[in-house]
């Protein structure tokens, strides 16, 4: 016996290609409706992916103190401006770099606490004063004290206290990187000290108010910025000035 093969060819017709087979169409995006939106709310990652552009964005510089108490900040690009701290997102950094945790578990959580204008970035931006927190335990981070003031304010609300508070600072020449100045300014070039104190509280002139310009830039732009600052003056020493602020109702000087 023999075994028929039998081959069947399949003809296409002269001059025509196969036909391929159409790319899958990406679905259309759809932008999230109006029931999904809150007004002034930022809508975070959500929101900021149905942005062809971020070029009208709001820039939000999220500010809060280390655990020496020494201010640190990052930036957050947001699909609109808040019109209070309810509209900002909780934020997050690393805390072992900041000294508020250990390298094995170093979550900590940033809340916002009170909205300002940024007046180094203009309009529409801002500045968010945040306090941290440990994201173990959800106990104030290690330089947190706010969190505590903010507690007895609540507590004694109904008696509305005010108060007044001021801050001295000394400008210090610069010195190497990253570590801390030594050497304020006004003080000689040649290492001596100045002449004892005496003309530079609340000195006027160039040789007695050392670093005017740099106080008045300060006085100004808190100002813009929407902090209550109420005066400044020179202070003892060369370089050393202090500002006002108040009067303030509760936790509002910040």
């Amino acid at each position: 016996s023999s075994w028929l093969k039998l081959r069947v060819a399949v003809k296409m017709p002269p001059n025509r290609a196969p036909k391929a087979m159409a790319p899958k169409k990406r679905p259309a995006s759809r932008t999230p409706t109006a029931a999904k939106r809150k007004k002034d709310v930022d809508q975070g990652a959500s929101g900021l992916a149905y942005m062809s552009s971020f070029e009208n964005a709001v820039l939000a510089e999220y500010v809060w103190l280390d655990a020496k108490q020494v201010p640190r900040s990052k930036t957050m690009t947001m699909t609109t401006l808040p019109k209070s701290v309810e509209g900002l997102r909780t934020w997050n950094y690393d805390g072992s770099s900041t000294e508020q945790a250990d390298g094995h578990n170093s979550e900590i959580y940033l809340y916002p606490k009170a909205i300002f204008k940024d007046p180094f970035r203009g309009s529409p931006h801002i500045l968010v004063l945040a306090e941290a927190y440990n994201a173990w335990d959800g106990q104030p981070a290690t330089g947190n004290t706010r969190a505590e003031c903010a507690k007895i304010m609540e507590k004694y609300a109904d008696m509305d206290p005010w108060f007044g508070i001021e801050q001295e600072y000394t400008l210090m020449r610069p010195g190497k990187v990253g570590e801390e100045p030594t050497v304020p300014l006004g003080f000689n070039g040649d290492g001596s000290e100045p002449a004892p104190q005496g003309p530079y509280y609340t000195g006027a002139g160039f040789n007695v108010a050392i670093g005017r310009p740099v106080a008045d830039d300060h006085y100004k732009l808190c100002l813009k910025a929407g902090v209550k600052i109420a005066g400044i003056n020179a202070e003892v020493m060369p370089g050393q000035w202090e500002f006002q602020v108040g009067p303030c109702r509760g936790v509002e000087m910040g």
